[in-house]
């Protein structure tokens, strides 16, 4: 029994390696490709822009779709709100991609495209086409994030 644990234990810590070396490798893309040369599109947006009384109060999310030299391509979220964790993924890919194919819409917690003071921005979907054909989309739930932070509280 002993010995069947010890070779778990290598081999789980066999895997967390492999693991750490792929998630180096991916921040090193990530550090490398964000510039003005590899940035297909960005979008910005701040959710609550209309309605705050002081210029420090403003929320701002940004969405920056960079592509690499292997035609990966690299998405990321950015704010400036401390209740927001920027977000990070790749995409393996093998074709190029322009600002064209990709469709960035911003709803509202019922699912309106136009925010109101009361029903403000809640989702950012993300959508990556080649030829028409989606091959990526993902929503990323801008409230997730404040609800995880109210529940720690």
């Amino acid at each position: 029994m002993y010995n069947e644990a010890k070779q778990c234990i290598e081999a789980a810590n066999r895997a967390l390696q492999m693991f750490q070396r792929e998630l180096s490798d991916v921040n090193m893309n990530l550090k490398r490709c964000q510039n003005e040369e590899n940035l297909v599109c960005t979008e910005e947006i701040s959710p609550n822009e209309d309605y705050i009384k002081k210029e420090g109060d403003k929320v701002t999310y940004i969405v920056e779709i960079y592509q690499v030299e292997s035609n990966d391509i690299i998405v990321c979220v950015n704010s400036n709100s401390a209740f927001f964790d920027d977000i990070q993924y790749q995409i393996k890919y093998d074709n190029e991609i322009s600002v064209s194919d990709v469709n960035i819409v911003w709803t509202t917690i019922m699912g309106n495209t136009e925010d109101a003071e009361d029903d403000q921005y809640s989702f950012i979907n993300i959508a990556i086409s080649s030829n028409g054909e989606v091959f990526s989309e993902r929503k990323i739930n801008l409230e997730m994030q404040l609800n995880r932070l109210k529940s720690c509280v």
